[in-house]
């Protein structure tokens, strides 16, 4: 039997539809929408087996205090701030009996709400193709936190599992489902965004937890008191829960349940004056730890503010970090400085927050553009990358004056935007370290676009007859085309790297930069071996012949060793122009094309000889004359080399047509030839994991705009 716990990384998407009929308020710009229901999916995953997925609507199953708390409406889950174009008002848990709704423990569950769309004027055309029902799918992107195995096949069907514990995050309008085949699980791009974990038991933690309204833990089992007293107990939504002097001693007590806080009733115990002693000392140390924590980064600059925020026990955490913003932001002009260090909660401040940070970011990483250094001010030039984890935390409301510096950083990854701010950081990185990546490619071959992964041709036609003399009462006849075609498909190249929490910790921003830049280098010295492999491979042909074939004019596809295998001189270069201007097409239509080679492309070995060859006003290789003869290659090909070359022969070169001709195409994926960054939070490493991938493809395309020589 396989393990029946287990709990889901990343985060999923499910979609339904709405009716506009009786549920828009137009004044207020108010929608009741239908969010989630039990309706069974099947999802795949490139990390395990396909199975059925059950969301479960029972009553403590859906965590909903994030989505009662004010979350986001978004459109096609877009987080940037033009796509956010809502609020979530309510969200509750209803039943259907009948087609109607109804509170009750019918079986047919379901999760509706109100939002509230924003009346901004770049929401207008969305909002008006709401109340036109033209915008009408509704997708909940949410995490789940638990599933349980509810029926094994066996027989190679999908298993099905039940959803116990699951987080809804935020709604967005969607202009088509992610993946019509299946309704969910999928982003725009068609990519698996979740993996498959196993819990093990001893992680396994405060299951035995109710709730009450408001979220808080019902002290109403050993286990829960217990966690109350030592401090560990959290909410309904995760967060710390600081218990009141009644619950605390109620705990201790150990009472009759009462009506709002129902208690179980064992033996009273006594209160242990001892524990509680230790445990305000505890606390302390720990308000002192975090305050210091604060005041690190900036050395003994507010030694006067720490030490007094130190020195009083009634300041915390929270008040200490205020005083020293205060202090930061006190010379700072109006909207500038002040706004960026000012602690907003919502949606504003982090957009905010965002920007600022990680502009100081690229400060310190040397990748800030001209144009943000002219206007950006620093604000968060002093902030370690840990401040700064706890300064998103910060924004979202959550209090971090109970956290270990590695519970911090990994509560930063999964409940604030800190790893957006950090995957910005490593994408213009990787961009920067592919941009100035030496390649010479470019120089000679040609650039394609593919939409799809699929076998595409590209049909080359030959060249028009040439016309005919036309008497005066003569006829036109009709010209004749044959065509030839090259296949050219993509493939996919990637790699994933992590990096830890304690890089976070040791302030490690080089991490977040040499990596992701190495990364970026490497993808793009990728797309030069595809390109130079072309050449090197010496690949079939649709003809069935290899692109460099045929040792004399009209023989197979005569481009190899024109007047004979030869080193680099004005004789052999002129008899491979000479190959190349005598091509003919395959219909004959032709006697020559006059084809002229543009780029004499040659190994690291042989740079010198070509360079010295096409800058030559006289023939270095004539003897005679005092050297005197005339050099008829001199100026003629772009000399192009590169080392790849070399590994495949020292002696070997080619000459190629310009790009206007058909010669090698290199094609991307919709024509993007920059590298893609993904991130996700770290499971087998304490961190974060990043992905790089870029699709590319590379295939001759004419064999009559190149010549090889193999030299001598």
């Amino acid at each position: 039997m396989k393990t029946k716990r287990q709990r889901i990384e990343g985060m999923l998407y499910r979609e339904v539809h709405f009716r506009t009929e009786g549920i828009i308020d137009e004044d207020e710009r108010r929608v009741k929408i239908s969010i989630s229901s039990e309706t069974p999916v099947t999802r795949r995953s490139f990390f395990s087996d396909p199975w059925v997925e059950v969301l479960g609507h029972k009553r403590g199953e859906p965590n909903l205090a994030r989505m009662n708390s004010g979350a986001s409406v978004h459109y096609n889950h877009s987080r940037t701030r033009t796509d956010r174009i809502g609020v979530v008002e309510s969200v509750k848990l209803v039943t259907v009996k009948d087609g109607q709704r109804a509170e009750g423990k019918e079986k047919m569950r379901r999760l509706e709400g109100v939002v509230r769309i924003s009346k901004r004027e770049d929401v207008d055309d969305i909002w008006t193709d709401i109340v036109d029902g033209v915008l009408r799918n509704v997708s909940v992107g949410y995490t789940v936190d638990e599933r349980k195995l509810t029926r094994e096949s066996g027989t190679g069907e999908p298993d099905e599992f039940r959803i116990t514990s699951w987080t809804p995050m935020e709604v967005s309008f969607v202009d088509i489902p992610a993946d019509p085949s299946v309704g969910v699980g999928r982003n725009e791009q068609g990519e698996l965004q979740y993996r498959v974990l196993e819990i093990e038991p001893e992680k396994e933690t405060q299951k035995m937890f109710r709730y009450d309204a408001n979220g808080n833990p019902l002290p109403d089992t050993p286990e829960a008191r217990a966690a109350i007293l030592a401090g560990t107990a959290t909410k309904e939504d995760g967060s710390p829960y600081v218990p009141s002097d009644e619950v605390r001693a109620a705990c201790k007590a150990a009472p009759a349940p009462a009506p709002v806080v129902p208690i179980a009733a064992p033996a009273a115990t006594a209160v242990d004056e001892d524990a509680l002693r230790a445990e305000g000392v505890q606390a302390e140390q720990t308000r002192v730890k975090e305050i210091n924590a604060i005041f690190e980064p900036f050395g003994d600059t507010h030694e006067t503010i720490r030490a007094a925020a130190v020195a009083d026990p009634k300041q915390t955490v929270e008040d200490a970090r205020q005083k020293l913003l205060v202090e930061l932001g006190k010379d700072s002009a109006p909207g500038q400085a002040g706004d960026a260090l000012r602690i907003e909660s919502g949606e504003a401040g982090a957009e905010k927050f965002v920007r600022a940070a990680g502009l100081a970011l690229e400060l310190r990483a040397g990748t800030i553009s001209d144009e943000d250094r002219k206007t950006f001010d620093n604000s968060f030039g002093g902030f370690s990358l840990i401040e700064l984890a706890r300064h998103a935390l910060t924004i979202e409301n959550i209090n971090t004056s109970q956290m270990s510096r590695m519970e911090l950083v990994g509560r930063a990854f999964t409940s604030s935007d800190f790893p957006l701010i950090l995957a910005n950081q490593a994408n213009k990185s990787m961009l920067k370290g592919y941009d100035e990546a030496p390649e010479t490619w470019n120089v000679w071959a040609q650039t394609g676009n593919l939409t799809d992964f699929k076998v595409a041709s590209r049909v080359n036609l030959s060249t028009f007859n040439d016309l005919d003399l036309v008497s005066e009462d003569g006829e036109y006849k009709y010209g004749q085309f044959s065509e030839n075609g090259e296949t050219i498909q993509l493939a996919t190249y990637g790699k994933l790297f992590a990096i830890s929490r304690q890089a976070i910790i040791n302030d490690d921003l080089g991490m977040f930069t040499r990596i992701p830049s190495s990364m970026g280098r490497a993808a793009s010295r990728t797309v030069g071996n595809i390109a130079y492999g072309v050449i090197t491979s010496n690949p079939l042909m649709s003809d069935g012949l290899a692109l460099f074939s045929g040792t004399a004019i009209g023989t197979d596809h005569g481009n190899l060793n024109i007047g004979g295998a030869a080193a680099i001189s004005a004789v052999s270069v002129g008899f491979a122009r000479q190959g190349m201007a005598r091509q003919t097409d395959s219909a004959a239509n032709a006697v020559g094309l006059n084809i002229r080679p543009s780029y004499l492309i040659v190994p690291m070995a042989l740079e010198d000889t070509a360079r010295v060859l096409m800058a030559s006003e006289f023939d270095p290789a004539d003897g005679t004359n005092n050297n005197r003869a005339p050099n008829p290659a001199r100026g003629t090909l772009q000399v192009v080399t590169d080392a790849r070359l070399d590994a495949d022969s020292s002696t070997r070169w080619y000459e190629s047509a310009g790009q206007q001709f058909d010669t090698i195409e290199v094609a991307f994926l919709d024509g993007n030839q920059a590298p893609t960054l993904e991130q996700q939070a770290g499971w087998a490493i304490d961190g974060t994991e990043f992905k790089v991938r870029i699709d590319v493809a590379a295939a001759p395309m004419d064999y009559r705009t190149w010549q090889r020589n193999d030299g001598a």
